[in-house]
């Protein structure tokens, strides 16, 4: 009893502390903009604002110690309904996670997003839940009754019904569904809706994903016999933007392109090119083949609207494929099944703050389950790991309708989904062990072999060539033992502590 007074003392000011933790972390440095501000072009670029994987994680773990302070603040209560605690507590992360996107509004540099508030909200309720479980007195935290067997069915179809899910999930980020009717435009649309303000030059288009050797080739505008075996369109325009020109001479086949007239001219080049549907063949052999690759050369005038530099599209609803760019954003739309006739579930995003600055070689490579850009340089590259990225994050889509996806150097989406995969899978072993069910080394190392078993036909699945299957399956393994990490000391709390 006497220690009762201390502990409020100290859970009221976890509270109080975690509400200033989160205002300086999200609101800093507090120079708000009341004036020079169109409030509906901000809210509607926050809806718009892509999903970075660290900012999915930093707003977890931001709202942990608010909803374990008040769930903790929540003990004292009389009649409480552990339950009701729970969903306020989710209630009150969310409602202070929608006040502070409210005011990043007025902050410059900030990028509310509606993702924010969801995660906010889920890391309030999970410290919460962490709250409830040391609350429990300890010989009644874990449960004494589990059976070893019906545990490992269980696991075995939850990992079943992941890895069958992987399977069918891939059909959906394939490009069945493109359509061989649609014109290929270049620096606009085909309604000329969306001039780009800039100059484009070495437009190539390849059937197939090219190695990163090949890759080299292209970034230093030269083929090597593998890219121009595959090559399937090719177009120089602007010539005059580069320096020096490798390509061969008989490369300058556009296919008829036909220049039209921008209808508002910007800039010094006031034509788009239109390249009519029945002269791309390539088409096709892209769809056989469930890969290309893209390279082009651009210099870039800042746009505050959306420009489309290159588009295989009917409009801008209706596309196969769209390279576009608004302020320092580059911007990529592919369709397939997932992501609609519109291919903005999601847009993949990089931000450049040099795209308007200086020139850029780019080259662009979709290879049925990974989707990479780079820039200027091999070591320069974005990339997304569709089949890991999107079974993670596409329920996003439920929330609003057009969401954008960042690229990274690494694919960060990919770590999560791994951890969040796993995660269950060595939350039970530790469970098991905790009961006593697995005590022998012999048990122990099985589970350790089967979850690199599992680990091992993961990977595979988001792996496109065998060759770097092992790399892959090594990077699944780290993560998995730093999950183990993470879990084991997460059990020790629950053994050592009360609440």
């Amino acid at each position: 009893m006497k220690h009762r007074p201390t502990k409020l003392v100290m859970t009221v000011a976890l509270w109080l502390g975690s509400l200033t933790l989160i205002a300086i972390s999200t609101l800093s440095p507090f120079t708000f903009n009341l004036h020079d501000l169109n409030l509906k072009d901000a809210i509607s670029l926050g809806i718009r604002n892509p999903t970075n994987p660290i900012d999915i994680v930093a707003n977890i773990i931001l709202f942990l110690p608010l909803g374990f302070s008040s769930y903790a603040l929540t003990l004292r209560l009389p009649r409480r309904k552990t339950v009701l605690c729970l969903m306020s507590i989710g209630v009150l992360s969310t409602s202070i996670s929608i006040l502070v996107e409210t005011a990043q509004l007025f902050l410059p540099g900030r990028f509310p997003t509606l993702s924010d508030i969801v995660f906010n909200g889920f890391g309030g309720f999970l410290g919460g839940l962490f709250a409830l479980q040391l609350s429990i007195p300890k010989d009644k935290r874990f449960p004494t009754k589990l059976n070893k067997t019906v545990c490992l069915i269980a696991f075995l179809g939850y990992f079943l019904s992941i890895y069958l899910g992987l399977f069918l999930f891939t059909c959906q980020i394939q490009i069945s569904n493109w359509q061989t009717s649609y014109p290929l435009t270049i620096g606009n649309t085909a309604t000329g809706d969306n001039p780009w303000l800039g100059k484009v030059s070495n437009i190539l288009l390849f059937d197939s994903a090219l190695t990163s050797d090949s890759i080299g080739h292209l970034l230093n505008f030269k083929l090597d016999s593998t890219s121009y075996k595959s090559l399937a369109f090719s177009c120089l325009l602007e010539p005059d933007i580069i320096e020096s020109n490798y390509l061969a001479s008989e490369l300058h086949l556009c296919k008829n392109p036909t220049p039209q007239k921008k209808l508002h001219p910007q800039a010094d080049n006031d034509v788009w090119y239109l390249v009519e549907s029945s002269n791309l063949d390539f088409i096709n052999r892209i769809k056989s083949n469930k890969a290309f690759t893209i390279a082009l050369k651009i210099k870039s005038e800042f746009n505050r609207g959306f420009g489309t530099v290159l588009t295989i599209a009917e409009d801008i609803d209706h596309v196969n494929f769209i390279l576009g760019i608004q302020a320092n954003r580059l911007t990529s739309r592919i369709r397939f099944p997932l992501s609609g006739v519109s291919g903005k579930t999601p847009e993949l995003v990089i931000h450049d703050k040099n795209l308007n600055s200086i020139d850029q070689t780019i080259v662009i490579v979709y290879d049925s389950i990974s989707f990479h850009v780079y820039q200027n340089h091999l070591n320069q590259e974005k990339q997304a790991s569709l089949l890991a990225d999107l079974y993670f994050t596409q329920p996003l889509s439920k929330i609003y309708r057009e969401w954008r996806l960042e690229l990274f150097n690494i694919d960060l989406h990919k770590w999560l989904f791994i951890a969040f995969t796993f995660t269950p899978a060595i939350v039970l072993f530790e469970l098991l062990q905790a009961t006593g069910k697995i005590n022998s080394s012999r048990e122990i190392s099985q589970c350790v072999i089967g979850l690199s078993i599992l680990a091992a036909l993961i990977s595979r699945v988001y792996t496109s060539s065998l060759n770097i299957w092992i790399f892959e399956w090594m990077e699944v393994l780290a993560i998995l033992l730093f999950c183990w990490f993470g879990t084991k000391l997460y059990f020790i709390t629950l053994e050592k502590y009360q609440l």
